[in-house]
């Protein structure tokens, strides 16, 4: 699988915003993902190509603050549309052949090709690794959830109608389960989001490797002077515990149990207030959810801010992160939080579940048990020691698994390419 040209191909269903001049703009952790993605890839990788679906203009205005504008003559990484990302289902199937023959020239232009799993009716980017696979090139799979028990999540949590659950049991997750199958054994390597994904699809085989998706930078962990200076100040039992929630605002990441499980706390007589950064289809009825408990005026909507310095210097009031999913979910933010000195705290999903296993800053309350995460907040409020603990040992997590060092772990279990020391 020697590769033909020194670019690698990243096929993903992250809509982009083409420019007139050859620029894009892209979600701004995304773009410097891959701008430190093709730092990572040392000598024999001159230039990173995406191909991605194209963003309408109403989504683009909406997103246009939290978007970073890549250009390919500076970060050498260029941009290629793929479809309308408004495409419907039975358009989409309709144009599957000349997406096609978009992927196979793409493939042609690279010697490296990274995708993941598809949905079924959504074919993008198996397609991408079946034509990587016939033209011989070094492919590469990435997942970066294990989605087994979303189905029963939904269907708990309403979400899902019977109907749905059996359709996901019976269809979509026996079609993701033998992606993974394929994948194991057609593609060159495989990096997977959860040692249990390692442990049931890898086999033990040497090519499959576990994924810890990392999106801060080593810069960006809180050094020893502040970190002791914010331990001082969490140590103030008197003040007000400052917990944030950062990301999407959309039902399934259950906010609306956050402030459930805050208006609780603070009924109880815990000082406790909510930070909301992010923006999203649910954050009328978030503010209106705040109203209706009371807790308005504890409450602060601060809006989506692109991500690096300018979210971590608004977050850095912060002292706990509260993460309570309603479905499988695998945030980048819990890390991002323990970088700054934050503890999380969080439903039980299998994501948190690893991460406190690993040692990070995470503690966990059941799912989706809404009174245990007022429970744990009250004694958090109280506990100031305990507290303390999740932020230093997060810390610690967080920099031993910067972005850099899991992209050079990517680099080399990739065949063909000797990592650079540079990243």
């Amino acid at each position: 699988m020697t590769a033909p040209a020194a670019r690698y191909l990243v096929v993903v269903p992250v809509p982009f915003w083409p420019l007139p001049d050859g620029r894009a703009a892209l979600e701004s952790a995304f773009a410097e993902h891959l701008v430190q993605l093709l730092a990572s890839l040392g000598p024999q990788v001159q230039t990173l190509e995406v191909v991605a679906p194209v963003m309408d203009a109403a989504s683009y205005a909406r997103s246009q603050s939290t978007l970073r504008v890549i250009d390919p003559k500076v970060e050498r990484i260029s941009c290629t549309g793929a479809y309308p990302a408004q495409t419907g289902t039975l358009q989409h199937l309709l144009g599957l052949p000349r997406l096609a023959a978009r992927l196979w020239r793409a493939v042609s232009r690279a010697g490296f090709v990274h995708a993941g799993p598809s949905h079924l009716w959504r074919p993008f980017e198996n397609l991408a690794l079946a034509i990587g696979w016939l033209r011989r090139r070094t492919t590469i799979y990435i997942t970066d959830i294990d989605h087994r028990e979303s189905a029963r999540m939904n269907l708990r949590t309403g979400a899902w109608s019977r109907g749905a659950y059996w359709r996901s049991r019976l269809v979509y997750q026996p079609w993701m389960s033998l992606q993974h199958h394929l994948a194991r054994m057609l593609c060159s390597v495989l990096f997977l989001k959860g040692q249990a994904l390692v442990r049931d699809y890898g086999r033990g085989r040497a090519h499959v490797h576990y994924l810890l998706d990392c999106a801060h930078h080593a810069e960006l962990v809180i050094d020893a002077a502040r970190l002791e200076a914010r331990c001082r100040r969490m140590a103030n039992a008197a003040a007000p515990l400052r917990v944030c929630y950062f990301g999407r605002l959309v039902p399934y990441k259950g906010i609306d149990r956050m402030l459930a499980a805050v208006a609780a706390a603070r009924r109880a007589g815990a000082a406790v207030t909510f930070d909301v950064f992010g923006a999203g289809e649910a954050e009328a009825d978030l503010r209106r959810v705040a109203t209706e408990l009371g807790i308005a005026d504890g409450v602060h909507f601060h809006g989506a801010l692109p991500y690096g310095r300018p979210l971590f210097d608004a977050l850095d009031g912060c002292d706990l992160l509260l993460a309570a999913p309603l479905r499988e979910d695998t945030p980048r933010s819990a890390i991002d939080a323990q970088a700054l000195g934050m503890g999380v705290l969080a439903f039980d999903t299998y994501y948190y579940r690893e991460l406190a296993a690993l040692g990070a800053g995470v503690q966990t309350v059941p799912w989706p048990d809404t009174p245990a995460l007022t429970q744990a907040l009250q004694k958090l409020a109280r506990d100031r020691a305990e507290l303390i603990r999740l932020a230093r040992a997060g810390v610690t997590f967080a920099r031993d698994n910067t972005q850099e060092l899991w992209l050079q772990r990517r680099a080399a279990c990739t065949p063909g390419i000797a990592p650079s020391a540079g990243v």
